[in-house]
């Protein structure tokens, strides 16, 4: 039982931080919107940052390379692929195990995507 407590107890404390720093990406986002005038820009931009987390340089883009990316962001978001892989992830308890190993390697909290695009594929 006290086993039990300390693993809940855990478990909130998880829960805490990812709500924190998912307020983080939201304000950060919500401060990028400001910025400008279409959603379309604001979407170019996001995909460029993300990019420039995983040390492209957004001044060498492969030409195609956001129109690519959104090509895979509309076809993630009319797959069921991605609610299997966030399924899984939770019902498995992963998603805290792999922010703190995304922290642990410097690499954003975007990279999280990356990381449920090869579960799905380890699930399929």
């Amino acid at each position: 039982m006290v086993v039990e407590r300390k693993r809940v107890a855990q478990e909130r404390l998880g829960l805490a931080d990812m709500r924190n720093k998912y307020q983080q990406y939201v304000d950060e986002a919500k401060s990028l919107k400001i910025r400008f005038s279409t959603n379309t820009q604001y979407e170019e931009e996001l995909i460029v940052r993300i990019a420039r987390g995983f040390g492209e340089s957004e001044l060498e883009l492969p030409h195609g390379f956001i129109s690519e990316v959104k090509r895979y962001i509309e076809y993630w978001k009319n797959s069921p692929r991605l609610q299997r892989a966030v399924n899984h992830l939770e019902k498995n308890y992963y998603t805290h195990v792999i922010i703190d190993a995304l922290e642990k390697e410097g690499l954003p909290l975007k990279a999280l995507f990356i990381v449920m695009a090869g579960v799905d594929i380890m699930i399929w």
